[in-house]
């Protein structure tokens, strides 16, 4: 009977024994029976910055979720400049006791895992005011919307306490997203972690989830600015986001542009399905006094006015009337005023040197860069094109418009025509487009006898800036017409030739003399008998008959059009021939 009892006393050691053995192999790890540990993230942005005195959570989150042993530890690289504390295994308090940089690690118990953030602490900036950003705003139950606090100053710190006045209602979480739950009205409040006496409230209405559009209806508003290369609109929603603001049930992440104060920008949008109804309403979501927009058609326009007020941000939704449920967002970055400094002006019209133009070589207007430049344009030829460019003093110029004067007067002639054109804010260039066509009336008549007008370029945005370029109509010569009067050698003669139209550029006309095949013969040559002196700005040509051709009246006067508009190897056209006979003196 001993003996058993003394069997039974080491069989049962025994197990005892092994049971504490595989307890602690289980304790160490995964295990053969355990989940192991993988892998080991930290909740937030790949770093932190805080200002001196300030405080954040941050979380250890380890993967799988389901592994048997979660255990980590946090450690500082440097705790005279980041402690941590909390009693929590997974979430600790972060501390900012002084200014530098120190990088926070987790390193998990299990397999040894490690996750590091940096946390650089700059320097306390006093929080005088905040204020939530978003303007009545709502959501529907199930959907979520994001409030955005504004501080001042902007470089202030950000980090607050949420809460709501009825979690029944509506919840908020530490990053101010609102989560509707019932119908009904939430007060949500955001209050400064550090300055615990500065807060800001918005009553958020929830509405009940909407039921489905009926067919037929308006299913999403796509909004652009600009066209693609391929022709087609370039869709905000297409393009890489600089930032997310949601307001809604629809979140579009994209900055649209920036705008300077007092000046106004287009954005276009088109609904799905096509042949929907395309009625919208635009509505700020941020103060009017930053930026205000208006809709005509398929065109928002939205006009800048202060860039201090919440840091110049306008934000706007953009709403189906057929179906309230589509809505977009848009937001504008509000810039400083924008002026135009100065313009300056190309030309890319025929390369043709056209005469000297006498009482039109004076100083460019004030604000002009470069002496003005001569542009010819043809009633018989297509328009013609000078380039601008506008630099302006503050960023990028959010307005490319001009408006012209006609030798100082702001009446232009109907029948010249000078319109902005095509504008890339890229270069900021506009195109300015000539047209001087003839008209039923006649033909285009300037004020100046020689059929040149200064044309100054003057900036929408400031009119000190302008310069000043001429303008040349040249009305093409379609025909001369002349009586050549009776020649005597060695007796200088002068007629006078006609053009049609009256007032055609006659500059180019070039004269010459034809000889007749059968004296060429002879190996004389037409100057031999009769040379050209000249035509004159009286349109009269004087003769110089020199030697008289004994029976012939073979000798021709030639007259040669170039088109003033074509390079200078232009022949021309010839367009009358007279024969003409030398007398004996």
């Amino acid at each position: 009977m001993k003996r058993n009892k003394a069997l039974l006393a080491a069989l049962f050691a025994l197990i005892l024994a092994g049971g504490l053995v595989i307890a602690g192999c289980n304790t160490g790890g995964g295990g053969d029976d355990g989940i192991p540990v993988t892998g080991v993230t930290l909740t937030g942005s790949s770093s932190i910055e805080l200002e001196q005195g300030e405080t954040t959570s941050i979380t250890a989150q380890v993967q799988p979720s389901t592994a048997t042993n979660k255990g980590v530890t946090f450690t500082s690289s440097d705790t005279t400049i980041v402690s941590l504390t909390g009693a929590a295994n997974d979430t600790k308090t972060i501390n900012a006791l002084a200014q530098g940089t120190a990088t926070i690690t987790v390193t998990t118990s299990d397999g040894g895992h490690t996750a590091t953030r940096s946390v650089t602490v700059g320097p306390p900036i006093p929080l005088t005011g905040l204020s939530i950003v978003e303007v009545n705003p709502s959501v529907a139950v199930n959907q979520t919307i994001t409030l955005t606090v504004a501080t001042e100053p902007s470089n202030a710190s950000k980090n607050f306490n949420w809460t709501s006045s009825s979690n029944a209602t509506a919840t908020v979480s530490n990053s101010g997203v609102v989560t509707g739950v019932s119908q009904g009205t939430a007060i949500i409040t955001a209050t400064s972690v550090k300055y615990s006496d500065k807060s800001a409230n918005v009553t958020v209405n929830v509405t009940q989830t909407q039921p489905p559009p009926p067919a037929g209806a308006v299913t999403d508003i796509h909004l652009w600015q600009e066209v693609g290369t391929d022709g087609h609109p370039k869709y905000f929603e297409d393009r890489t986001p600089a930032s997310t603001y949601g307001v809604g049930t629809v979140i579009y992440p994209f900055v649209v542009d920036e705008i300077p104060v007092g000046q106004s920008r287009k954005i276009y949008f088109e609904v799905s399905p096509k042949g929907a109804s395309s009625s919208v309403t635009v509505n700020a979501l941020t103060p009017e006094a930053i930026a205000t927009a208006t809709v005509s058609g398929s065109e928002i326009t939205v006009t800048g006015h202060s860039n201090t007020v919440s840091d110049g941000q306008a934000m706007f939704s953009v709403k189906s009337v057929s179906n309230p449920n589509v809505i977009v967002y848009f937001r504008f970055q509000v810039k400083p005023q924008v002026k135009v400094t100065k313009i300056d002006l190309t030309s890319e019209v025929s390369d043709f040197d056209l005469p000297a133009i006498s009482g039109f070589n004076t100083s460019p207007s004030v604000g002009s860069v470069s002496d003005p430049v001569t542009v010819a344009v043809a009633t018989d030829k297509n328009k013609a094109t000078i380039v601008a460019k506008l630099t302006g003093d503050v960023g990028k110029l959010a307005d490319l418009g001009v408006h012209f004067l006609y030798n100082g007067s702001t009446i232009i002639p109907s029948a010249l025509k000078l319109n902005s054109g095509k504008q890339n804010f890229e270069d900021q260039t506009v195109e300015i487009e000539i047209d001087a066509t003839s008209t039923a009336a006649g033909t285009f008549l300037l004020e100046d006898p020689n059929n040149v007008a200064k044309i100054t370029v003057i900036s929408d945005l400031t009119v000190a800036a302008k310069a000043d370029f001429y303008l040349r109509v040249i009305v093409p010569l379609t025909s001369v017409t002349f009586s050549v009067p009776s020649l005597k050698a060695g007796v200088d003669s002068s007629f006078s030739f006609t053009p049609t139209p009256e007032n055609a550029d006659t500059s180019t006309i070039l004269w010459g003399i034809e000889p007749d095949a059968v004296w060429t013969a002879s190996g004389l040559t037409a100057s031999t008998y009769l040379g050209i002196k000249g035509a004159t700005a009286t349109k009269e040509v004087t003769l110089e008959p020199k030697l008289a051709v004994a029976g012939q009246d073979g000798l021709g006067l030639r007259v040669t059009v170039k088109d003033p508009l074509m390079s200078a190897s232009d022949d021309g056209k010839t367009h009358l021939v007279n024969n003409i006979k030398i007398a004996a003196p």
